[in-house]
C-alpha cells in the first residue's frame, strides 16, 4: 500500500508526464492507493468544475481510507515543525509533516513530488516510493 500526496494527485489530474504519476496508475489498477483525510481536502478543495469535483471524489471515496489527522499526531508533528524550525528550515505545510509522521509511525510509504518532504527526511525517518528517473 501507499499514500499519495496531493502534490502527485494534482499531477495525475493534470495529466502530467511525471514518474510518480505512472506510478500511481499502476497503483490505482493494484487496488494498492490509499487516501486520507487531509489529502482529499487539499486535492478537492482547488477543483472549481462541479462535475469534475464529483468525479473527483468519487475516485477518492472508493480508495481504502486512512485517518491522519488526530489529536496524537497534531502534538508529534508540531514538535517535528518545531525541531527543523530551531536548524532555520521551515516546512511550508503542516499538512506534509501530518502525512509524514503517519507513514513513519505506520510503516507506510509515501509517494510525493514536494521538496517538503525531502526536508523533512533530512530529520525523521519515514517510508518514501522511490521513483525511477
Amino acid at each position: 500500500m501507499v499514500l499519495v500526496d496531493s502534490s502527485v494527485w494534482i499531477a495525475y489530474l493534470k495529466n502530467q508526464d511525471i514518474n510518480q504519476v505512472d506510478y500511481l496508475e499502476t497503483a490505482l489498477k493494484s487496488n494498492s492507493v490509499l487516501m486520507c483525510d487531509l489529502v482529499m481536502m487539499e486535492v478537492l478543495r482547488g477543483i472549481s468544475n462541479n462535475l469534475h469535483y464529483e468525479k473527483v471524489k468519487k475516485l477518492f471515496l472508493e480508495l481504502e481510507q486512512v485517518e491522519v489527522a488526530y489529536r496524537e499526531s497534531w502534538l508529534d508533528s508540531i514538535n517535528w515543525y518545531r525541531s527543523i524550525r530551531k536548524d532555520g528550515y521551515t516546512v511550508r505545510s503542516q499538512i506534509d509533516i501530518l502525512l509524514a509522521m503517519f507513514c513513519h509511525k505506520e510503516g507506510i510509504a509515501l509517494l510525493h513530488n514536494d521538496r517538503d518532504f525531502d526536508l523533512i527526511q533530512q530529520y525523521y525517518a519515514f517510508p518514501v516510493y522511490k521513483v525511477k528517473s
